[in-house]
């Protein structure tokens, strides 16, 4: 097969922008798989002709024209894999013109289809398209507003055909390319280029800043979830301590309060019998006396009340008595027909 020949011979700029291309070609080789290059430098138009094939491969602000003078249905092994040699590295789109493969038409609508421009367009293919609706792919340019009127232009082609060329291109391994209609400088895309499967092992599909921004958003969920786990496996940990030391706490607190009963009973078991207080007390008071109240307090001190006709008498019976140490007189209440009523207290025995 003819080898494919290249249109417009390099000068010596097109040999300098080689050497460069090839020197950023070398560093680029050193970022990491996956990192993004900036994929509007490198372009390849496949143009089909009816009886030649035309490649121009734009890097950069340079542009390449290759021509084959078979069409792209015609080239055998050694053709695709020379295609191949040309387009590496680059995006591929189809351009479909006319007259063979593309029509374009200009279609004028009333202002205000504008808001439903596609159905409009639509309806009017219906009746000037040589081909069943179903039967092709088209775009349209933006509308033209002129005054109650807008006019578009729709480029159409026959989708069993941009289908087939596609199909070629799947068939000897590349990517499918999106399928362009080109009329003069207006170019729309008719078909997408198919995004390459997730399962392939060439690198990451993820932007890095895309997946570095990820990372990051999912740091405070990471520390919820880490801080969560943390707090329900302490709180277990509690529960468990808590079962195994409750018996020995409870044996705990009840000989706290063993102990707290015993201080406070400490001055109540020093005192002296009260029975014996009573009879010491009944021994030394006098005939015209007798006992209206009687009490200890906790530090010992005994206090109680005589009432009596004779109080200088009263006093006197218990100053020797060593069951009343210093006994002294707290208050005395003067009553009728010489009555007194007398308070007294005597320090702990």
């Amino acid at each position: 097969m003819p080898q494919l020949s290249l249109a417009f011979p390099e000068g010596a700029a097109a040999s300098a922008r080689s050497a460069w291309r090839w020197w950023t070609g070398e560093l680029a080789g050193l970022l990491p798989p996956g990192w993004p290059r900036r994929r509007h430098e490198a372009r390849s138009d496949i143009i089909p002709g009816k009886t030649d094939l035309t490649i121009e491969r734009v890097l950069g602000d340079s542009g390449e024209r290759f021509v084959e003078t078979v069409p792209i249905e015609a080239l055998d092994a050694d053709g695709w894999a020379e295609l191949a040699g040309i387009v590496e590295g680059t995006a591929l789109k189809l351009i479909l013109r006319p007259p063979f493969f593309a029509y374009a038409l200009t279609v004028t609508l009333p202002k205000a289809a504008r808001v439903h421009l596609r159905s409009a367009l639509e309806f009017q293919l219906k009746e000037r398209s040589p081909l069943e609706l179903s039967h092709i792919v088209w775009a349209h340019s933006p509308a033209v507003i002129d005054g109650d009127q807008l006019k578009t232009t729709v480029i159409m082609a026959r989708r069993a055909r941009a289908e087939e060329f596609v199909r070629l291109f799947e068939d000897h391994g590349f990517p499918a390319p999106a399928v362009v209609g080109q009329v003069g400088e207006l170019a729309l895309e008719l078909v997408p280029a198919r995004q390459p499967e997730r399962h392939r092992d060439d690198g990451l599909l993820v932007h890095p800043v895309l997946l570095i921004a990820g990372l990051l958003a999912s740091i405070p969920l990471s520390i919820l979830l880490i801080g969560s786990l943390l707090l329900w496996q302490g709180e277990r940990r509690i529960v468990a301590l808590e079962e195994l030391t409750a018996p020995r706490l409870k044996l705990e607190r009840q000989a706290r309060a063993r102990e707290r009963t015993r201080e406070a009973l400490a001055p109540v078991m020093r005192l002296p019998p009260v029975s014996g207080t009573v009879e010491e007390m009944a021994g030394r008071l006098p005939a015209a006396a007798h006992l209206s109240a009687l009490g200890r307090q906790a530090d010992g001190t005994l206090e109680f009340t005589v009432d009596t006709t004779e109080p200088d008498l009263v006093r006197s019976s218990f100053e020797d008595a060593a069951a009343f140490p210093r006994l002294r007189e707290l208050s005395r209440e003067e009553g009728e027909e010489g009555e007194a009523r007398i308070a007294f207290a005597s320090a702990a025995s």
